[in-house]
């Protein structure tokens, strides 16, 4: 029988404590793109709704995983039997419902995406082979953006055409589905060509970002005379992450003896954070784009403690 604390510690565990702070900025990126500032009541309940979904994703995903997972990783909850498959499947239940009922009174976009999101989620853990370099990784990239568009719902506007955002939204694009490759392999080896195709996507994802950035701010120029200090705080969001995205890149393509437990996969999926915070303060947004360094801290710290992929 568990102890209280052990039982805590085993759903901080199964839940990757690391990567929860990953999820709020994408909500943000697409509510402060779409509004501009943070106003109304619909926000936090976006953010409540995409961190649920990612954890009905995660507790599925090791479900699924269970017989791999008692071969290769016998010390995680499940197979440990620290949680059952029962409270499992009764977490996501109640997540699912929670993010369902709720988002169903919030608006029908809201609804729709969150509908859409639970679907791509439960079709990657329970009918997509585990491995695939291709199927997989985009239905994980399509489900990053998906919260990226809960956001955009809670903003209540519509859709932004601006290049910021669409820099983004290609950059996460690129960035999830480059990392999801190489996870895709995490517990075998790594083939040369593989490996600099990966490292490829991982280096050139946060240029798409700045790109889109720049062109915006070439617009901006004639009309402001400088750029305005949110931005210079986004250039330095984006060259920290641009950083550790080329030190990631550089391990993908020299993987030690081929293998991939020495692949950067978990500061790859931290980075997105920072990424995230040169999003919202190219949007003019300084002080959503610190709280989101904060969270990038945060998440650097608990994954000294907890497993991450």
């Amino acid at each position: 029988m568990l102890s209280f604390k052990d039982k805590v510690k085993a759903w901080l565990q199964i839940v990757r404590v690391p990567n929860l702070f990953t999820i709020p900025g994408d909500v943000l990126v697409g509510y402060l793109a779409c509004r501009g500032e943070l106003s109304g009541r619909a926000l936090p309940l976006a953010i409540t709704l995409v961190i649920s979904l990612y954890v009905v994703g995660l507790l599925g995903n090791d479900i699924a995983d269970l017989k791999e997972d008692s071969n290769s990783r016998p010390g995680r909850p499940i197979p440990r039997g620290a949680i059952s498959v029962k409270e499992a499947a009764f977490v996501m239940l109640l997540l699912s419902s929670f993010a369902l009922s709720f988002s169903y009174f919030s608006s029908a976009r809201t609804f729709a995406s969150v509908i859409v999101l639970l679907a791509a989620v439960h079709y990657y853990n329970f009918f997509t082979r585990r491995g695939t370099l291709f199927s997989g990784p985009v239905i994980l990239a399509v489900c990053r953006i998906l919260g990226v568009m809960i956001g955009v719902s809670a903003s209540g506007k519509r859709i932004s055409a601006d290049l910021i955002f669409a820099g983004y939204i290609l950059c996460e694009l690129i960035h999830i589905f480059s990392l999801s490759m190489a996870a895709a392999k995490e517990n075998g080896i790594i083939g040369r060509k593989l490996a600099i195709l990966v490292a490829g996507g991982v280096f050139l994802a946060p240029f798409i970002l700045i790109a889109g950035a720049f062109a915006t701010l070439a617009e901006l120029l004639p009309y402001t005379g400088e750029a305005p200090p949110a931005f210079k705080l986004g250039i330095l969001a984006w060259g920290a992450a641009a950083f550790f995205s080329a030190n990631a890149a550089w391990k993908l393509a020299r993987p030690k003896d081929g293998r991939n437990h020495c692949l950067p996969i978990g500061m790859l999926i931290r980075n997105l954070i920072l990424l995230q915070a040169s999003a919202c303060a190219f949007t003019g947004n300084s002080s959503v784009a610190l709280w989101l360094v904060a969270a990038f801290i945060a998440s650097q710290l608990s994954s000294k403690f907890f497993y991450q992929t």
